[in-house]
């Protein structure tokens, strides 16, 4: 990165921090004015199969690890093995995990949809946010109560934006620390692009996500990879083919069944002259 793009990516990166203060605090200061750009990285993002294998290295790291590790600590990899999964399952900003969780909604029998509450106080607002695969919930045993008290247990005192952000930035960690491979980002990204690789519609898939349209097309796309692209228009030309197939198979069924009706009739006839 050169120096100019260090400024812009800086000056962004500033406003960006800042109209989330003066969101959280309610001050109408108007900062569109402000240049400055992102600078996005390249991402190789995780396949479905490399996110379900990469689960288990939570485990396989625990089961390693020194024996010498305090008592209360032993089982807290669990916590975010369950955040690693929710993240990849729904495809959320690692804060929207710790930022006044609805247990009771998440647990409730009546949440048949597995939907996870986004609260108000986050970067886009309150939202119910659906799973991509629904699977993945039993698969990642993300209703597991003891998780979710240590969940509740981990953020009761956190109420501060710098509060919420070290147990973010403890989620990051620990994801490098078993490794992973990928970031929590990553799996979010991944999240974007499995959706338009599924032909999910962009607004549905942008709404889930909590942001714009525009955002999502004009910056999740930029990891769209050439494999993506293959996929996606190696289905498209096979999906036109089945519709020529189809087409076809119906034009001989319809010249079949014209030939039926036409035995019938010759049939019909000949019963009325013998007759």
């Amino acid at each position: 990165m050169n120096q100019l793009e260090s400024k812009s990516s800086t000056l962004y990166n500033t406003v960006k921090t800042l109209k989330v203060f003066c969101k959280i605090f309610d001050l109408n200061i108007d900062l569109s004015t402000y240049s400055g750009k992102p600078i996005v990285r390249d991402r190789d993002l995780p396949s479905d199969e490399e996110i379900i294998a990469a689960y288990s290295k939570f485990a396989d790291y625990a089961a390693k690890r020194k024996k010498t590790i305090k008592k209360a600590y032993i089982n807290s990899w669990k916590l975010w093995q369950w955040c690693y999964g929710m993240l990849a399952t729904y495809g959320l900003r690692p804060r929207e995990l710790f930022v006044n969780p609805d247990i009771n909604h998440w647990l409730s029998v009546d949440n048949i949809n597995s939907t996870w509450k986004v609260d108000s106080e986050t970067k886009t607002g309150s939202r119910e946010v659906l799973p991509f695969y629904p699977d993945w919930v039993k698969l990642f045993d993300l209703k597991n109560p003891e998780y979710l008290q240590m969940l509740a247990d981990i953020v009761k005192d956190k109420k501060t934006f710098k509060d919420i952000n070290a147990v973010r930035v403890n989620c990051s960690s620990w994801l490098s620390r078993v490794h992973i491979g990928f970031d929590p980002y990553d799996l979010r990204h991944a999240w974007a692009i499995r959706a338009h690789m599924n032909r999910i519609p962009i607004k549905a898939a942008a709404d889930n996500l909590g942001h714009s349209v525009e955002v999502h097309t004009e910056i999740y796309q930029k990891w769209f990879s050439l494999e993506n692209r293959r996929q996606v228009m190696n289905f498209a030309v096979e999906n036109k083919d089945l519709v020529e197939e189809l087409k076809k198979e119906n034009y001989r069924l319809k010249i079949e069944l014209e030939k039926v009706n036409l035995e019938n009739k010759k049939l019909r006839m000949q019963n009325k002259i013998a007759i």
